[in-house]
């Protein structure tokens, strides 16, 4: 019997090999829906699933646990307080709420409740010197290239950038290995 050879080709773009930066190329959602549609509940699913892959292969990031609130406009998020803030317990935990907007995934979520969540929005003030979490116009465009396809994990990533930036004090993070995920 013949000995059978496989050999791997790689997927090539202009003669370079193509390869996935697991690190900072979060996959794109397939089911785009608002909190609105019939399909949300696909969305979410796929939501928590991207979030989840996102964790597997950049398991230093201080989120974890992404889960649906019985509210369908309401995600909840475990966040190391610790870690985005240098405040506290190594291992200081808390949950926090990730409000959806109707327009999303279009908007951009929000995080943090402020009727809910105080003692995060007092730590996020105080961390950036009471300056608001805006996305710089890169990221909006961004975030609008993916058309419909970004989700929590690409917004949770764009905000560590911005606390690592707008922080009282430069962090290096290492979870967050360069901007080139912000290709546009």
């Amino acid at each position: 019997m013949p000995k059978i050879v496989l050999k791997l080709k790689y997927k090539t773009l202009r003669g370079l090999k193509l390869v996935w930066n697991f690190y900072n190329d979060i996959p794109p959602l397939r089911i785009v829906a608002s909190p609105l549609d019939k399909n949300w509940p696909d969305r979410v699913k796929e939501e928590i699933s991207v979030f989840n892959l996102w964790r597997k292969f950049n398991p230093k990031v201080p989120f974890s646990n992404l889960r649906i609130h019985d509210n369908p406009r309401r995600f909840i998020i475990d966040a190391n307080l610790h870690e985005l803030f240098m405040k506290g317990n190594k291992d200081l935990w808390q949950s926090i709420s990730i409000l959806i907007p109707l327009r999303y995934p279009f908007q951009m979520p929000i995080l943090g409740d402020p009727a809910r969540d105080k003692a995060f929005i007092k730590l996020l003030r105080g961390w950036t010197d009471n300056r608001p979490f805006c996305m710089p116009q890169v990221f909006h465009i961004w975030w609008n290239r993916l058309s419909g396809g970004a989700g929590i994990a690409h917004f949770l990533h764009a905000y560590l950038v911005f606390l690592s930036i707008a922080g009282k004090k430069a962090v290096k993070r290492e979870y967050i290995y360069s901007l080139d995920f912000f290709k546009i």
